[in-house]
């Protein structure tokens, strides 16, 4: 008499994986037939290939000649300087200098200690 809630509790437990299998099956279905509706004759056949085009030469910048000419008019507006560093402008944030600040700081000893 103890072995009947077990085999109805296995019975129900083969029910609900079977009925999730069905239901699975369903919905593959459903997308398979949505995913056909969805294609155009002309999306199915291939696309003919493209003929392979040649980049342009590109020029390796500006010409010397406009790179003097723009140097010799800062130089004019600026007057007598040195260049320290030339680099790419740097995109750090308020936040990540104080962040650095506060970590670089933190490993002081304190004096009231």
């Amino acid at each position: 008499m103890n072995d009947l809630p077990i085999v109805d509790s296995l019975v129900m437990y083969a029910l609900a994986v079977a009925i999730a299998f069905l239901v699975a099956l369903v919905i593959k279905g459903i997308v398979a037939i949505t995913g056909r509706i969805g294609e155009s004759p002309a999306a199915k056949a291939p696309a003919p290939k493209p003929a392979v085009a040649r980049p342009a030469a590109v020029p390796a910048g500006p010409p010397p000649a406009h790179v003097a000419a723009i140097t010799a008019a800062v130089a004019s507006f600026l007057g007598a300087h040195r260049i320290v560093r030339i680099a790419d402008a740097a995109h750090d944030s308020g936040w990540t200098t104080t962040g650095r600040a506060q970590q670089q700081t933190s490993h002081r000893p304190h004096a009231g200690h």
